[in-house]
């Protein structure tokens, strides 16, 4: 503790008063203040033969040269920052390092089996309570289990309030999960100087993927598919699989080329075809940035959740920066230099005279990251065509596809309006 905040901590007990000389985790931001000046202390090594999680610093080098001499300029900057480390808790040169619940060795990362032995002798939960913790333990090696969303799903659906009753489907996920565990592969460590690639694969009950290089899998990706997504096309249920799994692999995949390999033919084509409805456009706007080219693989060959997949052919392939084209825009885009009020709104933003969640991007005017589409645009029709085609939902369903993506502080009455001369809907 620094000299000035030490009478801070004081506290009272039957003993008398008591101060703390060293920081303790229970006082308020102390975790975030330790993890902020271990980074600071060790900024120069970090991702580079460092990492650090608390007090857990772990030095990992190719040779046992390069090892000696980063321990010594580990040791060095912690001793000019008067940390003092306790020999007791360290090792030194091992081949094998029990890191953070996993174990860590030159041929990859595996699971702790102590954890795992834990999971497989948990008893069969009786409460929710019970349940939550048992899904946390295994949730935290999700990504070394195949389908571990779908697998439990069962177990899942009994958190929900007054839902938990014990039934022989939620009795085989347990097990089956347990089982799943205990026959986790080893995953191996990424190689950013080689490509990545995403094979990726969506049902009524699930997502899926895996992230793989040419040796093996590094990570496996699955969620159960939420009740909205799951009676969409097989288009969009694919594609929002696709997204979720890139979204969820962003630190390795930004900045750098990578593939997608899906087994739906269609997507192949994602970034050349025309996008028919809202939805679609807003998940590919997810995409935006990311440097990727489709592969299609057919289903037979696609083995997205398997744990030894991988790909025969040469994965560095030449790859374009993704950039979807929206026909809509570009028509209002268009239209937009021909109506009264976007330029008028232009004016205002470029003037300074409009609030902050106005803004100009690409020569459209936003509000809130929303397209504003005024009143006298002819594409309106368009819009809610497509908004309220997606299901022929109701008011606010469709109200809800339309404000995801384009402003106008009437669209209620226009929506209102549509779906009173809906043939569909009448």
């Amino acid at each position: 503790m620094h000299p000035d905040d030490i009478a801070k901590t004081a506290f009272r007990t039957h003993h008398g008063h008591f101060e703390f000389v060293v920081m303790a985790f229970g006082l308020t931001n102390a975790p975030s203040t330790f993890q902020a000046m271990m980074n600071g202390v060790l900024h120069d090594f970090l991702r580079r033969f460092v990492l650090v999680f608390f007090d857990d610093i772990l030095i990992y080098s190719a040779t046992w040269t390069e090892h000696l001499q980063h321990v010594r300029a580990v040791f060095n900057v912690l001793r000019v920052n008067h940390l003092a480390i306790k020999q007791s808790k360290c090792t030194f040169g091992e081949q094998a390092v029990h890191y953070l619940g996993h174990i860590i060795t030159s041929d990859g990362v595996t699971m702790d089996p102590a954890k795992v032995e834990a999971v497989v002798a948990w008893p069969t939960p009786t409460t929710v309570r019970a349940l939550r913790g048992f899904l946390g333990l295994t949730g935290y090696y999700r990504k070394f289990v195949r389908n571990y969303g779908v697998v439990k799903q069962p177990l899942t659906k009994l958190l929900k309030k007054e839902a938990f009753l014990w039934s022989q489907e939620a009795d085989a996920a347990f097990h089956e999960l347990k089982h799943a565990l205990t026959r986790g592969p080893a995953l191996q460590l990424p190689d950013f100087d080689q490509s990545f690639v995403v094979n990726c694969d969506a049902s009524r009950s699930g997502f899926g993927a895996v992230l793989h290089q040419d040796s093996g899998p590094i990570a496996f990706y699955s969620r159960p598919v939420a009740p909205q997504h799951a009676k969409l096309a097989a288009y969009e249920r694919e594609l929002i699989g696709l997204v979720k799994a890139v979204k969820h692999w962003r630190p390795y995949l930004w900045a750098r080329p990578f593939v997608v390999c899906t087994d739906h033919y269609s997507l192949k084509y994602l970034l050349d075809q025309r996008l028919s409805t809202i939805p679609q456009h807003t998940w590919v706007s997810k995409l935006f940035g990311y440097d990727f080219t489709m592969e299609y693989n057919p289903g037979k060959n696609n083995t997205v959740v398997d744990a030894l997949s991988r790909r025969d052919e040469d994965a560095a392939v030449a790859c374009a920066v993704s950039s979807p084209t929206f026909l809509i825009f570009d028509e209002f885009r268009r239209e937009a230099e021909q109506l009264p009020e976007v330029i008028t709104a232009k004016q205002q933003i470029e003037q300074g005279e409009a609030s902050a969640a106005w803004t100009i991007v690409d020569g459209l005017v936003l509000h809130d990251g929303r397209i504003f589409v005024p009143m006298s645009s002819a594409l309106w029709p368009q819009l809610l065509a497509t908004a309220h085609g997606a299901g022929h939902e109701g008011i606010q369903k469709t109200l809800h596809r339309l404000r995801s993506s384009f402003y106008n502080p009437h669209a209620m009455r226009l929506v209102r309006g549509y779906i009173k001369g809906c043939s569909v809907c009448q």
